[in-house]
């Protein structure tokens, strides 16, 4: 029902209006959480009327989940789509049609997003997802076969840092460049549960799903932040900003 009242033509209007004003101003234009296949053809083909630049995200839950996942905690905006619409989306990460992958992370609890009476318009949008996007890529894309280790580089970081302005500083190993590292275990396989991933939230869409492909190492700015599901809590707040476009 929440596909049906947020309907895919609608988000295939908004994709061509907002392209006209790109090519009017010459923008660049970041389309984020794109979940189907016809809001997919619609951005191709305003590319190839040029004079703006167009870029795709999309986040797990379109890759995973469609609308037969039955459960008020998968209200999110857009919509869960079809299964046609899932294999068409793991199609064009595949074939680089996608340039990033996002999580559109809310990191509510059940009582924060469900409505008490169960009405699902009540029901509040999203769910946490930032835990699970790498094993999800891992797991269901590469050790599945449908992407492999490049594609999941080049939409968690290589590409992100070039559209955002950040290259070479984040997105690239070389000298000069931040050396932020993911160290992951392919083999190794992981029960999801709301626990394992030591988030605020106390649900996630992947619970009881067991995913092959785990982070194990996590290093920011050469500085271990994350061992083994251990964080360093000295390394709160080691965050850094960073300034995206100088003038």
């Amino acid at each position: 029902m929440w596909s049906r009242c947020r309907p895919i033509y609608s988000e295939v209007q908004s994709i061509q209006k907002i392209a006209e004003l790109g090519r009017k101003y010459n923008s660049n234009i970041y389309f984020v959480h794109i979940g189907s296949s016809a809001a997919i053809d619609a951005i191709i083909q305003e590319k190839e009327k040029g004079r703006c630049n167009l870029y795709i995200e999309t986040c797990p839950h379109y890759l995973t989940h469609t609308y037969d996942f039955n459960d008020l905690k998968g209200k999110v905006v857009p919509p869960l789509r079809s299964k046609h619409d899932l294999q068409s989306l793991w199609y064009a990460l595949r074939n680089g049609i996608i340039d990033t992958v996002g999580t559109d992370h809310v990191a509510n609890r059940l009582s924060l997003k469900l409505d008490r009476n169960g009405d699902l318009l009540e029901t509040l949008s999203g769910f946490p997802g930032i835990a699970t996007m790498l094993p999800v890529l891992l797991s269901e894309g590469v050790n599945k076969g449908r992407i492999n280790l490049q594609r999941v580089t080049e939409v968690t970081s290589y590409n992100t840092s070039r559209i955002f302005g950040l290259y070479p500083q984040k997105g690239s190993i070389q000298k000069g460049s931040d050396a932020d590292f993911v160290i992951v275990d392919l083999d190794l396989k992981k029960r999801v549960t709301p626990d394992l991933l030591q988030s605020y939230s106390d649900y996630t869409i992947y619970d009881g799903w067991e995913l092959c492909g785990w982070p194990i190492v996590t290093i920011l700015r050469g500085k271990i932040v994350m061992e083994n599901y251990i964080v360093d809590e000295t390394s709160y707040g080691y965050g850094k900003f960073i300034q995206r476009f100088k003038n």
